[in-house]
């Protein structure tokens, strides 16, 4: 009866119970690994550099963790039990200095709020500070991979309502010891849980804006048809083909059936994801939703997909539903992109008029002996963008017929102030003259505030010249109107300005 009951015992109760008694002085790790591997059947997957880490201890009567937290601990290292008879090993001094590396990203035209939740998803850290958003990374390749993902989703101009952002990862098996073989599918789901991303050898990120693709215009067409039963041939929407080291992994986004399939092939053999079964979850990379596991090579390549709403990034979503189409080109366009300013005193009359890529300014002046009767043309101007908020262009006085070059800037300290420096450059004679302006604005309860200065001196002047305007604004659907004094040259003048 004993001997049943202390069988029954064994058979029940996994084997890690079981006691290990053993001393090993000066063996290398792997050689630990083996021997409990070889007494209790369990696999060990490690990075293969841990092997050759010697190591001493005296077992006596413990179970397999116990041995190996008294093996692993004093090393810096640990595991994790994966499966029934599968220990992952960790270098936790690998995640010492994780992330290591960290960027700024101003957002132009899409609400940061949005983009940094598409960054949790994919397993980025993350946080806004003054409308801008800060991102953590473990390698420099992935900070400019991430940096690219974002100016891709910052933009406004034929934006499609359908984007599908994939993103893969990978490592190399070379870089492993496995005791027992373990399926690419099996060894991914290990390797690709945010917890050891330290382990990856590199990510990179896809971005398909499927529904402006050329292949078919709009997938908005298909989903409006009626169910058919005759087969639909397979068109190709948006497609990127991956060719790195031993890596080859090609993607297609197809119309196929009528529905919408991402297919991924390493050229031996594919998978396909619907794009109907990919769910919106906060994070998926613990839960492996959406993840396809393939072997490229001496690579296993795990590949996610992530739908994104692109509406939502540019504002908010029960706000977007609530507006027209027609309207909604207006907020892809950032709103504020053209306006039309007048500043008016005694002597003097500016006119701009200006939208997102041009600049047109004419100076109108009068004749102060003749009073208001006299207005001539003192100088115009036109600018163009050659950067983000950087423009270049002509300006021409007719009183001295004079030529200049201009370019004006705008650097952003903080989301409500900005400096404004402009250079001239005098062709006639050769010389420069340069200004600088600071603009400060606020907005409260629908009501603005501009607070702006300018200092400037022509190379020919002897005192510079000060220009101070303020102002307040008023929003009518998408409109701006804006009114406020102006205030150069010991002259009081009027400002008022219309922006949409």
């Amino acid at each position: 009866m004993t001997i049943l009951i202390v069988f029954t015992f064994f058979v029940i109760f996994d084997a890690t119970v079981l006691a290990l008694t053993a001393n090993f002085s000066n063996i290398p790790l792997s050689e630990f690994l083996n021997y409990i591997s070889s007494q209790e059947k369990l696999n060990f997957v490690y990075p293969s550099k841990l092997g050759n880490v010697p190591i001493s201890v005296d077992l006596q009567n413990v179970d397999v963790e116990t041995a190996l937290r008294m093996v692993l601990l004093p090393l810096r290292f640990d595991y994790e039990k994966v499966s029934n008879d599968t220990y992952l090993i960790i270098d936790l001094s690998s995640y010492a200095h994780m992330p290591n590396y960290v960027s700024v990203y101003e957002p132009r035209y899409t609400d940061p709020k949005a983009l940094k939740v598409i960054l949790q998803k994919i397993g980025i850290e993350s946080f806004l500070l003054n409308g801008k958003l800060v991102y953590y990374t473990s390698t420099k390749n992935q900070l400019s991979q991430v940096a690219d993902l974002l100016a891709n989703l910052d933009v406004t101009e034929s934006i499609s309502s359908h984007m599908l952002l994939v993103k893969f990862s990978y490592f190399s098996l070379s870089e492993f010891h496995l005791l027992k073989e373990i399926s690419a599918e099996d060894f991914g789901r290990i390797l690709f849980k945010e917890k050891y991303k330290s382990l990856l050898q590199d990510t990179h990120y896809v971005l398909f804006n499927y529904s402006s693709e050329k292949q078919n215009s709009n997938l908005e067409e298909f989903s409006a048809r009626e169910p058919s039963h005759e087969s639909i041939p397979e068109s190709i929407l948006a497609n990127f083909e991956f060719n790195e080291h031993d890596i080859k992994i090609k993607l297609e986004l197809l119309r196929k059936n009528e529905s919408t399939i991402l297919k991924v092939s390493n050229g031996l053999t594919e998978s396909e994801l619907p794009l109907s079964e990919i769910t919106d979850g906060e994070n998926l990379n613990e839960t492996f939703e959406n993840v396809v596991f393939l072997k490229s090579g001496n690579f296993v390549v795990g590949i996610q997909a992530y739908k994104i709403d692109a509406r939502s990034l540019l504002t908010n979503e029960n706000t977007i539903s609530m507006i027209s189409n027609k309207d909604f080109r207006k907020i892809q366009s950032n709103v504020l992109q053209n306006s039309f300013e007048v500043t008016i005193n005694a002597s003097v009359t500016e006119v701009t008029i200006a939208n997102e890529n041009k600049r047109f300014y004419i100076k109108l002046t009068n004749n102060s002996q003749n009073g208001w009767t006299d207005w001539n043309v003192q100088s115009t101007g036109v600018l163009v963008k050659i950067l983000d908020k950087t423009y270049a262009g002509v300006l021409f006085n007719f009183f001295d017929n004079t030529l200049y070059l201009v370019i004006d800037d705008e650097i952003n300290i903080f989301k409500q102030f900005s400096l404004t420096p402009r250079i001239l450059f005098n062709v006639n004679s050769g010389s420069f003259s340069t200004s600088i302006g600071s603009e400060f604005s606020l907005s409260l309860s629908g009501v603005s505030v501009l607070i702006s200065g300018r200092i400037s001196k022509d190379s020919s002047a002897i005192t510079p010249i000060f220009n101070f305007k303020a102002a307040l604004g008023f929003k009518s659907g998408l409109i701006e109107y804006w009114v406020g004094v102006n205030l150069e040259d010991n002259k009081t003048g009027f400002y008022g300005a219309i922006k949409w």
